[in-house]
């Protein structure tokens, strides 16, 4: 069995490998070469060793022409080779990466507002070439990123999309303009506010919102085109074509997501940012420079100890930053299985004449099937019911069966729907057809058969008026000026509201309190700094706002099942009074 190294290399190989290297630092400097050979077996990793930044000149090369010789080997012979070579590396990587996002999170904020102003200046001409009219200087990493639109322009050699494919793409442009904007303006709010709660299930009800699962595959698709391997579904680095700019399409929008995200939870960049504090500087194209152009530079710099900690800093996020990026990609795999839209369309063909009962009644089942599917992970149970008419009392129905409502409209059934106060607002009016009624004689019902809302005050003893500490301060017998009913109404529901807050949970404890303190608003706008109840609380205008909301909720919840007697509904006006009118008689049953 071949003998390997921590590299991967066989041992012997590794030897010879590390002697040549040896052998030529030792030429070049006129050093011993036992001394080399005895440092460059202390390293782990090879490459850091091997002459790899320009021919014939190692690491080790690089130290000796900063330092001198005897600091330089001192150096590789009593520091922690893995983390000199660490260390290194990052220093390379942050002065020869013009478009690294290290930027604290002000500084993020602060670039992310002026790119979006900058895209707006850019419209039309991403709009129609893919490609804005000028750089964003401010942050090569956001112009990088996203400030291309699916631009068409390929290097000799390499196959751009099909021409289907073309025409699609700048079809789609302004879609993805927009959302690129809507989604730009949540990851600021987030980085301005510093939260990321909910921040990936805002951006998905965008992304969900503007594409379907089809077309978020299309464009994933021809992503691919860009990058050599990579996909941003998969694991694995983007590899460049050289000379091809970036699509600024869905796989970067996705990426620009997951780093705003990222910094937020993790904080690789925006921390790394604050510990380098004056060490790190913006050049002339705003790009980050550190105030040495390597590290060897900085082994007897006054702010090594700051350098070195915030490098050692940026290596302690490598597993963080490596879990988040995996539960990100695992995200973007589920929304695209589970939460992005996909259209259904069936095609039926029917008879002319019959076409305008069919299409209401598909749209009618498709929204119902739709919403039951999407709540309860199943579709509906359908019974089909022949809808010959049988008896005359059969054909229209508006009837309360304990607590839900018969409806039968022109002999069909419809599903029933649960009790709730619009509908026996709607059965009131249909039993009175053609009548002009008071809508505070709706409110209560059939209360006022026999008498104005001022009689029905009146009527109400002195211990119900003092139950709630309450008093009548002023009374308009020609059309009331105060419901006390509704005060009494309101003060027995704060007090089921507050027994039940002491119990709920989190979530609803935040719907409940949101309802106490409606009714305590209604309450302070009806009542006196001394209980009575204003002479300006007008209960008509009261009831006319209750009735005309909750007739209007209850028909947009007819509508789902019965478009045709939604329709027919619309024979109902509200205000101060109310009324149906028919077009022909209709002998409800109620």
């Amino acid at each position: 069995m071949d003998r390997k190294s921590n590299n991967g290399i066989d041992f012997d190989l590794e030897a010879e490998l590390i002697k040549i290297a040896a052998e030529g630092v030792a030429k070049r400097h006129g050093l011993e070469l036992k001394r080399i050979i005895s440092i460059y077996e202390r390293c782990p990793d090879f490459g850091f060793i091997a002459p790899v930044l320009v021919p014939f000149e190692s690491n080790l090369d690089r130290a000796i022409a900063i330092m001198g010789k005897e600091r330089a080997l001192q150096l590789f012979e009593s520091e922690d080779l893995y983390k000199l070579a660490e260390r290194v590396s990052l220093v390379d990587d942050i002065n020869l990466s013009s478009d690294l996002p290290l930027y604290s999170l002000d500084e993020l904020a602060s670039v992310t507002d002026d790119f979006m102003e900058y895209l707006l200046n850019n419209r039309m001409h991403l709009l129609n070439t893919g490609f804005p009219s000028a750089g964003f200087n401010q942050s090569p990493w956001l112009h990088y990123q996203l400030s291309n639109l699916y631009h068409l322009k390929f290097p000799m050699g390499i196959e751009g999309p099909p021409r289907e494919d073309q025409a699609r793409l700048k079809g789609a442009r302004d879609r993805l303009f927009e959302l690129k904007l809507a989604i730009l303006k949540e990851l600021l709010r987030s980085i301005k506010t510093a939260t990321f709660a909910n921040l990936w299930e805002k951006c998905l009800r965008l992304l969900t919102e503007a594409f379907s699962a089809e077309e978020a595959e299309f464009f994933l698709e021809i992503d691919r085109l860009f990058f050599i391997g990579y996909d941003i579904k998969d694991e694995g680095s983007a590899d460049e074509i050289p000379g091809l700019d970036r699509a600024g399409g869905l796989t970067d929008l996705l990426e620009a997501i997951g780093h705003y995200e990222k910094e937020l939870v993790v904080g690789t960049f925006t921390s790394t940012r604050d510990a380098l504090g004056e060490l790190l500087k913006f050049d002339e194209m705003n790009g980050p420079r550190l105030s040495v152009r390597n590290y060897f530079e900085a082994v007897d710099y006054p702010l090594r100890d700051v350098l070195d900690s915030a490098l050692d800093l940026f290596s302690s996020f490598e597993s963080k930053e490596r879990d988040f990026w995996e539960k990100y990609k695992n995200r973007i795999n589920h929304a695209l299985q589970n939460e992005f839209y996909e259209e259904v369309v069936t095609r039926v063909k029917i008879k002319r004449p019959m076409a305008h009962l069919f299409e209401p009644q598909m749209k009618t089942f498709s929204a119902l099937f739709k919403s039951h599917l999407e709540t309860t992970g199943k579709l509906p149970r359908v019974f089909i019911q022949n809808s010959e008419k049988t008896e005359d009392h059969d054909e229209y129905v508006f009837h309360k069966e304990n607590d839900f409502w018969t409806l039968i409209y022109e002999g069909r059934k419809s599903p029933g729907l649960k009790d709730e106060d619009g509908l026996h607002y709607i059965a009131y009016l249909l039993a009175r057809p053609n009548e002009r009624i008071r809508v505070f004689r709706v409110y209560h019902l059939d209360k006022f058969e026999s008498g104005s809302s001022a009689d029905y005050i009146k009527k109400m003893s002195k211990k119900e008026l003092d139950k709630e500490n309450l008093k009548i301060s002023w009374l308009d017998d020609a059309g009331g000026a105060i419901d006390p009913k509704a005060v009494a109404q309101y003060l027995d529901r704060l007090k089921d509201l507050r027994e039940k807050y002491d119990q709920a949970d989190i979530g609803r404890k935040k719907i409940i309190a949101r309802e106490i303190q409606e009714i305590d608003d209604e309450l302070n706008s009806s009542l006196g700094p001394d209980g009575c109840i204003r002479a300006d609380a007008d209960p008509n205008e009261r009831a006319r706002s209750t009735v005309t909301n909750s007739i209007r909720r209850s028909r947009n919840k007819i509508k789902l099942i019965d478009e045709n007697l939604w329709r027919h509904l619309l024979r109902i006006k509200t205000g101060r009074y109310c009324s149906y009118t028919p077009e022909k008689p209709i002998p409800w049953k109620i």
